[in-house]
């Protein structure tokens, strides 16, 4: 059976001396951030003194999870720095008193979901858009203080690829109890626009040519392209895989000039109005300058694209 500790206090009030019993537990938990004497142990026969030997602070309590070791010495130490003479305190007592702190566990798996929730309300998905946000390891259960837990969630480090990070902070009754970073591995999901077979560079695009699938578009450059009507009017810039998501980095408007074509091109001067023909040099969409050449001539001017077919002298 545990022994417990009485330890005798003669004070001296000035009216008399009264005896009082103080008895500790080899072992005690607390439920604050001090260790006061009238918390861990039965006090007896202190008359008016009751109170103010209640409020000894023997120390700070021990973090969650760890424990703290009292002596007699550090007793008696307490008791004088508090006013109470300690020479006539008789100890019959284990060597030590260990002291924990009362804790209640809570599951890691909570932690989780609230950072993935406020990451989640973060990155505001669109409607049409699907997010999964996967972490990237186990969150432990933790011991944490009871009281009012509340939490406080921020970004953290750099947003690297598809990695997303959160530091979350753990508060008991305001005061914080855990503070850690959680990290998550986004996958954006969307229903968009992917070739149907091989496209070659520079190959117009129908509707024919694509089809809609979700796919995962958090690592695609560009923005992806998900109504086919998008993609009328385009041309594939460079080969295209079958599957590949079409976006608009790998996508461009079809020129209303192609390299080859034979253009005519208008000058005016004055009221005059001449038209010749040329072989443009380069593509270019509409309001593009291009390079042109004379089929008879071979001599090259610089012309703006008007519309099909059709350019405009820049002088």
């Amino acid at each position: 059976m545990a022994r417990y500790v009485t330890i005798l206090v003669g004070v001296f009030l000035g009216l008399g001396a009264l005896a009082i019993t103080v008895t500790l537990p080899p072992r005690a938990t607390v439920d604050a951030d001090e260790i006061r004497l009238g918390k861990v142990a039965v006090i007896t026969e202190a008359g008016d003194d009751q109170e103010r030997l209640s409020q000894v602070v023997l120390g700070m309590s021990p973090v969650p999870g760890q424990s703290r070791t009292l002596t007699p010495e550090m007793i008696r130490v307490r008791l004088r720095q508090f006013g109470f003479n300690p020479d006539a305190i008789t100890l019959d007592c284990p060597p030590s008193i260990l002291i924990t702190r009362l804790t209640t566990a809570v599951k890691g798996d909570m932690f989780v979901e609230i950072a993935r929730e406020w990451l989640r309300q973060r990155l505001a998905p669109a409607a049409e858009e699907k997010l999964e946000l996967t972490p990237t390891r186990a969150m432990l259960d933790m011991q944490v203080l009871v009281g009012e837990l509340t939490w406080d969630c921020a970004p953290a480090g750099l947003e690297v690829g598809s990695l997303r990070h959160v530091m979350l902070t753990v508060l008991v009754d305001g005061k914080p109890a855990w503070r850690g970073v959680l990290s998550f591995r986004l996958s954006r999901y969307a229903e968009v626009l992917v070739a149907r077979a091989a496209i070659p560079r520079k190959v117009e695009l129908s509707e024919l040519s694509v089809a809609k699938e979700w796919r995962d578009i958090t690592m695609v450059t560009g923005v992806p392209l998900r109504n086919p009507a998008e993609v009328a009017g385009k041309r594939a810039v460079n080969s295209l895989a079958k599957g590949a998501v079409l976006t608009g980095a790998n996508t461009e408007s079809v020129p209303l000039v192609k390299r080859n074509d034979l253009v005519h091109v208008r000058a005016t001067c004055g009221s005059f109005v001449v038209i010749a023909v040329a072989v443009a040099l380069e593509d270019g969409l509409a309001g593009a300058v291009i390079r042109v050449r004379n089929p008879d001539s071979h001599q090259e001017y610089s012309a703006r694209i008007v519309g099909a077919g059709m350019l405009e002298l820049v002088l």
